[in-house]
This record gives structure tokens, sequence and C-alpha cells, in this order.
């Protein structure tokens, strides 16, 4: 989970699969950008993307009622996050989801809470994305010098 898109790949037998990929525009300034617009109506205070991050952090920022509005609507958008999988018909249950990146590692409780199962796995390291990346562009580099022997 990105800044702006959740890029979903599949694994089995620890292999991607390369048949399915897909990118959603679920990520965390689309968050941001709902977060401060619910705040500036519903309480009429422009909130930034520091304070934000600071109340999905556990930290206080000295408004119960702005910092409640953010964590109602973090919970909503990881809710329909999760719901958008659903309807591409990955079932959150029965796979095991491995969550990257540092949207999903700011998001953690709210994402823990949408998904319908008792063991997910958050990557906390916000470089895990360009290093399975690396890793990946590297086994396709072997496979391809093997093929020209």
């Amino acid at each position: 989970i990105g800044g702006y898109t959740t890029d979903i790949a599949l694994v089995a037998n620890r292999r991607i699969d390369l048949n399915f990929f897909e990118s959603l525009d679920f990520g965390v300034i689309f968050l941001y950008n709902e977060i401060a617009d619910v705040v500036r109506k519903n309480h009429g205070k422009g909130i930034n993307g520091i304070l934000i991050e600071a109340i999905l952090k556990g930290e206080n920022i000295g408004d119960d009622d702005v910092e409640e509005t953010v964590k109602a609507v973090t919970d909503n958008y990881a809710k329909r996050l999760i719901s958008s999988l659903r309807d591409r018909k990955i079932d959150m249950e029965l796979s095991l989801p491995v969550l990257v990146g540092g949207g999903a590692q700011l998001m953690e409780q709210y994402l823990r809470r949408a998904i319908p199962r008792n063991e997910v796995l958050i990557v906390p390291d916000v470089r895990a994305n360009a290093i399975g990346y690396e890793v990946f562009a590297n086994r396709i580099l072997k496979e391809r010098q093997k093929s020209t022997f």
C-alpha cells in the first residue's frame, strides 16, 4: 500500500503469479484527502498529512473529536479496500495476506480489523517493495542468462 495505489500480486508456491497483478486507487494520499474533507465538513478545521499521520501512529494532537473522525474515516477506508479485494475474487480468509509498504504499516490496526482472518503479515520495512522488485528483476536476468547458453 503506497501513496497513490494498492498493488496486488498473488503468490503461489513462493512464486509470483505473473497472470495476476492489479493496481487499485487506494493509496494513503486518497485516504488523507478523504480525511481532510470530512474534518473540514464536520469540524470546520484544516488538517494536514503530518497531523493525520501522527493520529494514525497513536499520537494525541489535542482535539479528541478530530482524532476520532480521523480514526473512523481510516477504519471505513480499510473496510472499503478489503471489500474491493473481495470484489476482485481475492479471498482474504483462505489466503494469507502479506501487506507491504508505508501505507500498510500506517494503517496496520485498521487493516487487521477489516481482514476476516487472525493471521495477517505486515512487513514493517517501507523499502520492502523496492527490495522485492530488485529480487524479481535479478531472477528474470538470471533466467535470461540461462536461456542464452
